[in-house]
């Protein structure tokens, strides 16, 4: 799938987020991109780790399966939750991109990031989901950690808990109701429920 398809299937939740995004930053955007650029990077950036975390898990449970060996309770359904939380925050940045053209002054108001046009609409959403991406950075690497203490402990015939060793509180997600762009400060976790077939989120 496209990001653009990833965000054609976003709740109304993300959808309000980005609309809300843009009531309030468009002005700012178009008058003075530049002033944003450190923020978008930093985005970028907490994008990059969540990914480099979620593939790393990914190969962990992949090499366990195809060894024959059991991966521990849970392990998949909580990898694919994190993918789509990190599918619903990367299309709001990366549907709103194009390369760039070779003649500067042919670009619309954006700014440009490693050949990288980034629009209005992706500036506002990684500004407004900030905290959705820290906390999502914070969460897979926690998720990646655990996982890998799960796994060593299984093949030294450890049993652990069916939970997960530390769990942050639950938080609200948009679309509860209690969060707004004026509100988004402190931890964002509890992930969009999932399902499906667990090759489906390894293959």
């Amino acid at each position: 799938m496209t990001w653009e398809q990833i965000k054609s299937e976003w709740s109304s939740g993300w959808s309000a987020l980005e609309a809300e995004a843009l009531a309030t930053y468009q002005a700012a955007i178009e008058a003075n991109p530049e002033a944003y650029r450190a923020k978008l990077i930093e985005v970028l950036g907490l994008l990059e780790e969540s990914r480099a975390n979620l593939d790393r898990m990914k190969a962990n449970l992949r090499a366990e399966l195809r060894a024959g060996r059991k991966v521990p309770a849970g392990a998949i359904q909580r990898l694919k939750k994190l993918e789509e939380r990190y599918n619903d925050l990367a299309a709001g940045v990366y549907a709103d991109t194009e390369p760039a053209p070779n003649q500067v002054g042919s670009i619309t108001v954006g700014l440009i990031v490693a050949g990288v046009v980034f629009g209005i609409a992706a500036i506002a959403f990684g500004i407004a989901a900030y905290q959705y991406c820290a906390n999502l950075r914070d969460q897979t690497a926690l998720a990646e950690k655990e996982l890998d203490e799960r796994v060593q402990a299984a093949r030294d015939g450890v049993v652990i808990p069916t939970q997960p060793l530390t769990t942050p509180p639950p938080a609200p997600v948009p679309g509860d109701g209690a969060v707004s762009i004026g509100k988004m400060v402190g931890g964002l976790a509890l992930l969009a429920a999932a399902g499906g077939v667990a090759w489906r989120i390894l293959r």
